[in-house]
């Protein structure tokens, strides 16, 4: 993964992403999580969501170039989306703390 990529990640095959990225001519990559060790490793993984066992929740994560998760944002309701505003301005301000 390059630096400024923008990576989706769920639980859904590789199959229903190819379909999905498809159909709304999306131009990044979607990574599936099938045996939801990304869901486990950032805490997003519930035990029980929408009568599913288990399954992670919305997420958003903004992850430096080293790894450092340096925004977060989770859904408290899995319909809930991301403000995009707030997503891009932190977005912006990892941009500016980061090194030349």
């Amino acid at each position: 993964m390059g630096v400024g990529q923008i990576v989706g990640i769920s639980t859904d095959s590789p199959f229903s992403h190819r379909a999905y990225a498809e159909r709304l001519g999306l131009d990044y990559a979607l990574l599936s999580d099938y045996n939801l060790g990304a869901a486990r490793a950032f805490g997003v993984l519930r035990d029980e969501l929408f009568g599913f066992q288990p399954l992670n929740t919305r997420a958003v994560f903004l992850v430096d170039r080293d790894g450092y998760v340096q925004h977060a944002w989770v859904a408290e309701e899995p319909s809930v989306l991301p403000d995009l505003d707030e997503l891009l301005e932190a977005t912006r301000a990892a941009l500016r703390a980061r090194p030349a």
